[in-house]
């Protein structure tokens, strides 16, 4: 009996000193890892709106493997389809936006990935000087490469785009 009871002590005192903190066989969660894809999305917010919509090409991964879905569709086969459409298409015709995250949810898979989802709304100024709004719900994937934390995909989910 006594011996059951000093196995039970050492058995609770082991697991009282783990300094490897897990859940069901996962390790837990990076605390700083949802800190800096959290810090990425702020930065993203406000670089959009200091340097307009070309700023976005600062935080896709730059590989053949990027992608983007819009409302369920995909719009960017890879990086290259991307970049092509910021620099003709959005910088050309939106001038400014705002970009608003709520809700920002980051689960840190290991120590250079990352899914992120939030809520968003933004206000875009054509260059009309007419105000876009949108709203939605926002995914992705982010990679912390050499330079930084980097979109390896996102997706977009419009509850509305009004004009």
């Amino acid at each position: 009996m006594r011996i059951s009871v000093l196995l039970l002590m050492l058995l609770f005192a082991s697991c009282a000193n783990n300094n490897h903190p897990q859940v069901a066989g996962k390790p837990a969660k990076d605390v700083s890892v949802q800190k800096e894809v959290r810090k990425m999305a702020a930065d993203i917010a406000n670089d959009l709106s200091v340097a307009g919509p070309a700023a976005w090409l600062n935080y896709f991964e730059q590989t053949p493997a990027f992608f983007m879905a819009n409302d369920g569709q995909r719009v960017f086969v890879n990086n290259d389809s991307a970049t092509r459409f910021v620099k003709e298409v959005l910088a050309i015709n939106i001038m400014k936006i705002k970009l608003t995250w709520s809700n920002v949810y980051v689960d840190s898979l290991s120590p250079s990935l990352a899914v992120i989802s939030a809520n968003y709304s933004e206000v875009m100024i054509d260059k009309d000087n007419k105000n876009i709004n949108a709203a939605g719900y926002f995914t992705g994937t982010a990679e912390k490469t050499t330079d930084g934390w980097k979109f390896r995909n996102l997706h977009w989910s419009s509850l509305s785009t009004l004009k």
